[in-house]
């Protein structure tokens, strides 16, 4: 893979700085362990995301919108799709084109993420009785949404070590269902409290409470001029 990582920016430095509480040290060791990880991980293009954004799970930061302070925003429909090392190289770009919009904005590293959980990828598995006889059929969902599990995990805690500014943004809920409940409990051991306490719930009409109609795209309720095809030549074009 090619060893490309992008350089650190004081930006995020400064994100970092106040992560640790002005802990000057405890920033550096932190940035260095990101560095190290992000080299490791190499350059991260359009061109490998772009299958994933056209599935029905992926995560994605709507650029060029925005919410009613400025932010970024960055939109999750549902669970992303792939192993856990695609999905984790799906949240690191999505949280460094987020990040690069902050920065050529001149604003503070911090988005507003929104996550359809009215999307098929967030069903669990059926439940089933003790005396239930297994076949390989039944007991694919389940493995799925053991590997589903795994992946949402190594994504929060991609975000919570190197992207740590995302907790003090908004992470708005988009129609709660029951079972996408016991989900969220599940992860919540993995969120640090910081990011359990900056999660609300909302409803597509509720929205633009957070974000003007005119930076909701059409699936969101919105009017904003947003399309995924045009995007994703916008970004192949760029990284050419």
């Amino acid at each position: 893979r090619n060893r490309e990582a992008p350089p650190i920016s004081i930006s995020e430095a400064e994100a970092f700085l106040q992560e640790a509480k002005g802990d000057e040290d405890r920033a550096v060791q932190q940035l260095r362990a990101k560095d190290a990880w992000r080299k490791g991980l190499g350059k991260v293009s359009i061109r490998e995301v772009a299958p994933f954004y056209r599935s029905e799970g992926y995560s994605i930061c709507l650029e060029g919108l925005t919410d009613k302070q400025g932010n970024p925003l960055i939109y999750a429909n549902g669970i992303p799709h792939g192993s856990v090392d695609e999905v984790v190289r799906q949240v690191t770009y999505t949280q460094e084109r987020a990040m690069s919009q902050c920065i050529r904005l001149r604003r503070p590293l911090k988005c507003t993420t929104i996550v359809n959980v009215r999307n098929p990828t967030f069903r669990m598995p059926d439940k089933v009785g003790p005396a239930t006889r297994f076949t390989r059929a039944m007991l694919r969902p389940i493995s799925d949404a053991c590997v589903c599990m795994r992946a949402c995990k190594a994504a929060i805690e991609v975000n919570r070590k190197y992207y740590p500014w995302g907790s003090r943004g908004k992470t708005l809920f988009v129609g709660f269902p029951a079972p996408v409940r016991f989900t969220f409990k599940l992860l919540r051991p993995f969120m640090s409290a910081e990011q359990y306490n900056s999660i609300a719930f909302a409803e597509i009409d509720e929205l633009p409470r957070f974000i003007d109609l005119s930076n909701l795209p059409p699936a969101l309720g919105g009017s904003a001029k947003w399309d995924m095809e045009e995007y994703i030549r916008k970004r192949a074009s760029d990284e050419r």
